[in-house]
């Protein structure tokens, strides 16, 4: 193929990918916008326009036997027809898609621009969110009882994660001087509004931090105070807007880290922490090593507590579904991203620090091990790494 068409194709597939993570939850037949990528990627590697490398980081051999445990705990799974079904169906497209994903981007280049591209999509998603929020259409609004705010029937929690992405992204495009700083402050106040309309306590915590270390990282106290006041003003002007719902989500925030009794009633993040492990204990030795089965905490709960509910809580989701073989090899994966981070922030910027924050923290409040959008930032870390550490050691 001629080198200019196989960039041109290159950069459509970035553009493809990158574009339409917002948008994965928009199905069709049943199946994921991102489902559908994949098999395009599967279509076009088999008539060889892909070119797949043969060696791999440590991180990307750890994804793949991950995976081929998660399919082979189908054999002793509690709940084996769900964990055939989110394995077969889920777990093996992410993780061909990952590597894909991994071999599509060649340089920094490639890098910046689906960087720019997601940021794009994030701010099209918003103006949708923001059309729901003051529109208010019951078939468009998720949770309309509650009055979190999101769009096409996204989680409000993922709708948050998405824009604290952007608004790291746009952190990190700041800092390459290379982009206009209106449009990059316009974004960012538009992606804060959507996360105070979501609703998400995780979103709202991970804004506050990630605000707070990167304006007194510049050491710009009056950048620092403005962003401040002006994000306060957002979110006030949406509270007064939102339901006692929300507002009451948000002032009660500290219960979820606190002794109060609603932290341990039922189908709260306590009880549901607590009733777990007391259940994962109770099972034998082998379920405690290997673990219940991928995806199989949902049918612990039920069986034990007559209640089939989420783990909220991806580090618990783990241990229980993966046992203490998978959770250590998990924690090893996490362990060495992060010390990748490190040495970016250590050589580079303290900009790459905040790449990391959103994954680790919205482990301890939702479970997007099943989510493709997980794994894209993670590649973005490896692919950070690869172009600058490992070539300024070359």
């Amino acid at each position: 193929m001629n080198s200019n068409i196989k960039n041109i194709f290159n950069t459509a597939l970035l553009f493809a990918i990158s574009f339409s993570l917002p948008f994965y939850n928009i199905s069709i037949n049943g199946r994921s916008l991102i489902f559908f990528i994949f098999l395009l990627f599967v279509v076009i590697f088999f008539t060889g326009f892909i070119n797949i490398r043969k060696k791999y980081p440590l991180e990307i051999i750890i994804l793949i036997f991950l995976c081929l445990y998660k399919l082979l705990s189908i054999i002793w799974s509690i709940d084996p027809i769900h964990t055939k079904e989110v394995a077969i169906y889920t777990s093996i497209p992410i993780l061909i898609l990952t590597i894909f994903f991994f071999n599509f981007i060649r340089n920094i280049n490639d890098l910046n621009f689906l960087l720019k591209i997601y940021t794009l999509a994030c701010f099209v998603f918003a103006v949708f969110v923001l059309f729901n929020f003051f529109s208010r259409p019951e078939d468009l609004v998720l949770n309309i009882k509650n009055s979190r705010t999101s769009a096409f029937n996204t989680n409000p929690n993922e709708v948050s994660f998405f824009m604290i992405y952007g608004i790291v992204i746009l952190f990190y495009l700041n800092d390459l001087k290379r982009f206009n700083k209106i449009i990059i402050n316009f974004l960012i106040l538009i992606f804060i509004s959507v996360i105070i309309l979501t609703g998400s306590r995780a979103g709202l915590v991970n804004l506050i931090f990630i605000l707070i270390f990167f304006l007194t990282s510049k050491r710009n106290f009056y950048w620092f105070l403005s962003f401040l006041v002006i994000t306060f003003l957002i979110y006030y002007f949406f509270i007064d807007l939102q339901s006692d719902k929300i507002i009451f989500r948000y002032k009660n925030l500290i219960k979820l880290f606190s002794d109060h009794p609603d932290f341990f009633r039922e189908g709260y993040r306590g009880w549901v922490v607590v009733n777990g492990l007391s259940n994962f204990f109770d099972k034998s030795i082998f379920y405690q090593i290997f673990g219940i089965g991928y995806e199989g905490f949902g049918k612990l709960m039920y069986e034990n507590q007559g209640i089939s509910i989420s783990h909220h809580n991806q580090l618990l989701g783990y241990l229980i579904e993966l046992g203490f073989f998978g959770f250590i090899i998990k924690l090893t994966l996490f362990a060495i991203i992060f010390k990748k981070v490190l040495k970016l922030t250590k050589y580079y910027s303290s900009i790459f620090f905040l790449f990391i924050i959103p994954i680790y923290s919205y482990m301890l409040t939702a479970g997007y091990d099943a989510k493709f959008f997980f794994y894209f930032f993670i590649i973005i870390i490896l692919k950070f790494y690869e172009f600058l550490i490992l070539k300024k050691n070359k």
